[in-house]
């Protein structure tokens, strides 16, 4: 009599530890403050070059550092873009793997 064939033991995975899974929410949270300093920004560009066409004092000084400060606040957005991108891949692929 041939021997029972068993099925291959399903090894438990392990658990996401509660700081791991809590930690994304919490880098959420960084998109509206970003959104929101971009637009400072944005409005530190406007007035400096308001009141370079005013010709006041002061709105080259404005101007120069608003694009500095752009400059600087793209490429944090291009780095968040960059996370969340690979989030949302990795979670497509652990979704691939399970089906």
């Amino acid at each position: 009599m041939p021997g029972r064939r068993r099925a291959p033991v399903k090894r438990p995975h392990a658990q996401k530890t509660a700081r791991r899974a809590e930690s994304f929410p919490l880098i959420l949270r960084i998109e509206e403050p970003l959104t929101d300093a971009i637009n400072y920004v944005q409005a530190l560009y406007l007035m400096g070059y308001g009141l370079i066409s005013h010709h006041e004092t002061g709105g080259d000084a404005v101007v120069a550092l608003a694009q500095e400060a752009g400059q600087r606040l793209e490429a944090v957005k291009k780095i968040w873009n960059e996370m969340l991108g690979e989030k949302r891949r990795s979670r497509s692929l652990k979704r691939r793997r399970a089906s």
